[in-house]
């Protein structure tokens, strides 16, 4: 990427990560252990880390099917966030 496209755009890609992993990890430990919104994240997360694995041997970021499915992937927490927590007495 700093090749390419140079620093400042190796700085806004580690950023998007950075800050990705570190709202995912909030919602985690607010999050009850037995959730299915917890699985999902965790999901998501271990989808993005295989992402940027494979990314280590090729540029996946010139693939657009691949970077569709990663960009919709790393919006499912931000809905998982703003759903509204559920009332008491209903169910799950």
């Amino acid at each position: 990427i700093p090749a390419e496209r140079g620093i400042p755009r190796l700085a806004a890609w580690l950023a998007i990560f950075a800050l990705f992993f570190a709202h995912t990890v909030r919602l985690i430990r607010r999050l009850p252990p037995e959730s299915a919104d917890r699985t999902m994240i965790v999901g998501v997360q271990a989808a993005i880390v295989a992402f940027l694995i494979a990314g280590l041997f090729e540029y996946n970021f010139g693939d657009t099917e691949v970077l569709l499915v990663m960009v919709s992937l790393m919006a499912l927490p931000f809905v998982v966030a703003d759903r509204p927590a559920p009332a008491a007495g209903d169910a799950a």
